[in-house]
């Protein structure tokens, strides 16, 4: 099989990869055909966490369809290389959390209006577009993991996630002043925290405000209470 004979390079260079994927409809098809029979052989030889995204990279490699990778759309994990982080960690203190409210995001952060071009890079800051939280982020006295989210947090009872981002801007500030290492991991948890949490209550809000009256509920908790 070309997995097989698949180098160490090419594996490091062109299948280690993992979502967001983006392909072709055609080679979606096949590499979903190759990895639904590849999953359960690799679970079967490695029954653990990520199974499945080896067996992902397996089955491209038995195609011979390589990916090419892409190290500025996502961030995920503050301490991980090959993400995004290079872009957020030339954000000033003062402007990571800039602007964001309960549900708001940073203004920093809204989109410029100029069209995105290769040879012409609007003004503003070139900033990851997709936030993959599977870890944990703390800052300001806020912590957000997703094992901690309440089961219960799209009922009308539940309340909104707790932020407050004038907290979270002044550990940035502390953390300035500690050195280049403490600020680094200050900004990025604050970028996450900033970015993260108003959307989440904004989705909350927008999902609690169709859904509870349909069931009869006319009011709904949107107080944010919910630490996770």
């Amino acid at each position: 099989a070309p997995c097989t004979r698949t180098s160490a390079k090419e594996a490091d260079e062109s299948y280690s990869v993992g979502p967001p994927y983006l392909l072709h409809a055609t080679d979606a098809t096949n590499i979903a055909e190759s990895w639904l029979k590849a999953v359960p052989q690799v679970h079967a030889q490695y029954p653990y966490l990520l199974a499945e995204m080896y067996a992902y990279s397996m089955a491209a490699a038995n195609l011979s369809l390589p990916h090419a990778q892409v190290h500025n759309l996502m961030v995920s994990n503050i301490g991980a290389g090959g993400e995004a982080w290079d872009w957020v960690d030339t954000i000033s203190w003062n402007q990571v959390c800039a602007g964001a409210d309960l549900t708001t995001p940073p203004s920093i952060f809204v989109a410029p209006s100029i069209p995105f071009s290769n040879n012409d890079h609007p003004p503003g800051p070139a900033l990851p577009t997709v936030l993959h939280f599977c870890q944990s982020y703390r800052a300001g006295g806020h912590k957000f993991g997703k094992h901690s989210v309440p089961h219960d947090i799209f009922s009308c009872e539940q309340g909104l996630f707790h932020f407050e981002p004038d907290q979270i801007t002044d550990a940035v500030r502390q953390a300035s002043s500690a050195g280049s290492d403490s600020l680094k991991k200050a900004t990025r948890n604050a970028f996450f925290l900033c970015n993260l949490l108003p959307r989440l209550n904004a989705a909350l809000l927008s999902y609690k405000s169709t859904v509870c009256p349909k069931r009869g509920i006319s009011t709904w908790n949107s107080q944010p209470t919910v630490r996770a």
